[in-house]
């Protein structure tokens, strides 16, 4: 039962970082430059490693 919690609070938590981290990759986009945004972009995906992950 508290597996189940935790990976349902993990998962809301994960689903809340991503919606602020859109919100502050598109703040960021209209003030800073591509490679800026790139690299945001980057950080946003959870450091690139879920990329890498995903790829693998």
């Amino acid at each position: 039962m508290s597996e189940g919690v935790s990976c349902s609070i993990a998962g809301l938590l994960n689903v809340i970082l991503g919606f602020l981290s859109l919100l502050l990759i598109w703040f960021l986009k209209s003030n800073f430059n591509g490679l800026s945004f790139s690299l945001l972009m980057m950080l946003a995906s959870g450091s690139g490693q879920s990329l890498i992950d995903s790829y693998l």
